[in-house]
């Protein structure tokens, strides 16, 4: 009968001396196909100073267990101790080829025993797109922006990863202000992106059409006390859905609460959107704004909506002097009047910010 590397009973010449009262040695002498009996012994070598026989009783593990997770992270802990990472590199692999339980441990390793990043991607982790995401994401909670730029293309090359994953990717590109870098990845990765998005139209997901996904070059809306938000199929301007604001006249509401950022090259834009009203009260209204690192010359919020209206198109132009963020804003400034409570809804539809022609670099 073999196991592995060894022909039983050929293990007895190797396992001497024979009237050892090692408790490993005794349970491998009585159940020598047990795996972890085999590791324990290893461990138990290595103990006594004995490095050959440590190693053949590892082999001898690792063969009998080749898809048992919890001996492999123990075979790995075996090698890391020994400082033999290439060995320890390959149990870790195997870990996590099998199961998702010792990620946080596993990852941990590679950052407290300063592995080379190509020795991590290239050894550390098995094919199984999950256990390469699982990475990623770890290094997202610690590395340095250079890190993780270098293994996110390598993270893309077999598959597209997750949008959850990249936007988390996005989300610390935007914690770094490496903004370009962001927009970018977004291109790339977002669901449904206008065509020429970043080209020749900056504003993603205009219509309102699809879900609003967590970064910053998407819809942002969160509501305040006072008013309801939410997409809707009330008679939009084109499309299937518009956005919707309610206010309920409970509140002197500050309103910022929707937003969309824009990654723009330097040069003239024209920010367009189409919007209506209906009994919006009080003496301040709706109004829009770019804010952007631009002079103050230029006009960078739009007049106020009261009462109702039909659709009407809102337009403001403004210069970027140098590359930059600029943020789409719908506001609302507090009244100071006795009846300030603002009730009434605003509809918003086919929003799109675009490059003018001269100027642009």
């Amino acid at each position: 009968m073999y196991y592995g590397l060894l022909k039983l009973p050929a293990w007895e010449a190797w396992l001497v001396p024979p009237e050892s009262t090692s408790p490993p040695l005794r349970k491998v002498a009585g159940d020598p196909g047990n795996a972890y009996y085999w590791c324990e012994l290893a461990e138990w070598f290595d103990e006594q100073g004995d490095a050959q026989r440590a190693q053949r009783a590892a082999q001898m593990a690792s063969a009998l267990g080749p898809n048992l997770a919890p001996l492999q992270m123990r075979l790995a802990n075996f090698y890391f101790n020994r400082s033999d990472f290439t060995t320890a590199l390959r149990h870790t692999s195997r870990t996590l080829e099998l199961t998702r339980v010792y990620d946080a441990v596993i990852f941990s390793y590679y950052r407290r025993f300063g592995l080379p990043l190509q020795q991590v991607l290239q050894h550390g982790l098995p094919q199984l797109p999950e256990a390469r995401y699982a990475y990623f994401q770890h290094l997202l909670g610690w590395a340095e922006p250079a890190t993780v730029l270098q293994v996110w293309p390598w993270l893309c090359a077999d598959h597209q990863p997750p949008l959850e994953l990249a936007t988390l990717y996005i989300r610390y590109l935007a914690r770094q202000s490496l903004w370009e870098q962001a927009a970018q990845t977004w291109r790339q990765m977002a669901p449904q992106p206008p065509e020429q998005y970043l080209v020749t139209e900056h504003v993603y997901n205009g219509g309102f059409e699809h879900p609003f996904q967590p970064v910053p070059f998407d819809w942002q809306t969160s509501p305040p006390a006072g008013a309801v938000i939410s997409q809707s199929t009330d008679r939009p301007r084109s499309g299937r859905q518009c956005l919707k604001i309610e206010f309920l006249g409970q509140e002197n509401v500050v309103f910022r609460h929707v937003s969309q950022s824009c990654w723009l090259r330097q040069g003239e834009y024209q920010f367009e959107i189409w919007v209506r009203t209906d009994g919006l009260t009080t003496d301040q209204g709706v109004y829009f704004s770019v804010e952007h690192p631009g002079p103050a010359s230029y006009q960078n919020r739009s007049e106020s909506l009261l009462r109702t209206t039909g659709w009407q198109k809102v337009e403001l132009r403004f210069r970027m002097p140098r590359p930059g963020l600029a943020t789409i804003r719908v506001c609302r400034d507090p009244s100071r009047k006795i009846d300030s409570k603002i009730r009434g809804t605003v509809w918003i539809d086919d929003a799109s910010l675009k490059p003018l022609a001269r100027g642009l670099s």
